[in-house]
Parts: structure tokens; sequence; C-alpha cells
């Protein structure tokens, strides 16, 4: 009985880990980005983009303890990521609609970001052994 629960066990704490890492890194991020305003040698990014960079990190941080809650985070920001993607997309750059800041390579990053995430957090790079049961001796 406890040979077939490993997979599960497995692909969970995978879970887990990975929205704990993506949280730390868009809190990283996040957070680079606020401190780039504030030293003048760094390049310039978006404050917008920081604060939901830090926001997303904090709420991943806190999902992350849990396997729902890592799935619903890993599933979400993946379609935050997109829908930042689309709207650097169409808006055009920089200017006063442009509160983002969003250029080309933001875009292919979200685009990038969003796709992985969702597949990840929708189970897709799941392999065929951690759906199998495995017979118990």
């Amino acid at each position: 009985m406890t040979r077939a629960l490993a997979p599960d066990r497995a692909r969970a704490r995978r879970l887990r880990t990975t929205a704990g890492l993506t949280a730390l890194v868009l809190l990283a991020a996040g957070l680079l980005g606020l401190l780039a305003l504030l030293v003048p040698w760094l390049p310039g990014f978006s404050l917008l983009q920081s604060v939901l960079y830090v926001a997303a990190g904090a709420w991943g941080w806190n999902l992350a303890r849990s396997t729902p809650g890592a799935q619903r985070f890993l599933i979400a920001t993946g379609c935050g990521a997109l829908v930042l993607w689309l709207l650097g997309v169409f808006v055009p750059g920089p200017g006063a609609e442009n509160l983002l800041g969003l250029d080309g390579v933001d875009n292919l990053l979200h685009l990038g970001l969003g796709i992985a995430l969702l597949l990840i957090g929708s189970g897709a790079f799941s392999s065929a052994r951690d759906d199998e049961p495995t017979p118990n001796p």
C-alpha cells in the first residue's frame, strides 16, 4: 500500500518545490526591480511590474506549502504571465498607456513563463510512471 502512494507523494513534493522556487524567483525579480528604482546606475524597471512580481512571489510562497495551493499558484501565475504577454503585444511601446513598461524581451519572457507554468501546474510534465499504480509484491 505504501509503494502505491509513493509516486503521488513524489509528484506533490515536486509541485510544491517548483511553486516555491517560482515564488522565490518572482520575489527576487520584484525586489531587484524596486532596488533599481532607488539606485541610479541600475537599469530602469517599471514600479508597477516590480510590485506585481513581489505580490505574486509572496502569494506563491504562502500557497506553495500545500499541493493544491502550489498547483493553484502555478496555474494562476501562468495565466497572469500570459495576460502580461498579451498586454505587451497589443499595447504599443513606451507611452502613457504602457504602464508596465513592457517590451519585446518582457513579452518573450512572459510567453515562455506562462506556457511553462501552465504545463507544470496542470501536470502535463508528469511521467507515465507517476500515473501508474505500483503493483504490490
